[in-house]
């Protein structure tokens, strides 16, 4: 039996083709497997804030944004209104700490700050630069009255 050089040839480049378009389709595949992934991720991100606007629960991430606009008292009737349904829910404590701290009422603030710290030890890294600073204006303010 003869092998025919030219068979083997066009044998080998059809084998090529068909290993160049499997990885074609293995990197499309990954392609539309991580739009689905960011889809599903921004519909599930989106039907969460629905959620949290249709049952009435707090949202984070509305605190954030009127805290950066600067939009402090809404913020913080914002928070007031779900402290009092939810007085152990750390995200609503630290953002009325930052309401109350940003609005000079330092002494809710740091009551507020301390009771997401308990909660939750993680938040101290977060509330203890508002808590030192506020001690630092109390010993300020005693420093002050001493003169």
């Amino acid at each position: 039996m003869t092998i025919d050089t030219k068979s083997v040839a066009e044998l080998t480049q059809a084998v090529e083709l068909l290993g160049n378009n499997i990885n074609r389709m293995a990197i499309t595949m990954l392609i539309c497997m991580l739009i689905t992934i960011a889809f599903t991720f921004f519909i599930i991100r989106y039907y969460e804030k629905l959620s949290n606007h249709a049952l009435g629960r707090f949202d984070p991430d509305k605190a954030s944004k009127l805290f950066d606009s600067g939009r402090v008292p809404e913020l913080l009737a914002y928070c007031v209104k779900f402290i009092k349904k939810h007085p152990n829910d750390v995200n609503i404590l630290f953002h009325l700490g930052r309401a109350q701290y940003t609005t000079g009422d330092f002494k809710e603030a740091q009551l507020s700050f301390q009771r997401a710290a308990e909660l939750n030890p993680h938040y101290r890294s977060v509330v203890n630069p508002y808590l030192d600073e506020i001690r630092a204006q109390e010993v300020a303010a005693r420093e002050a009255t001493t003169i």
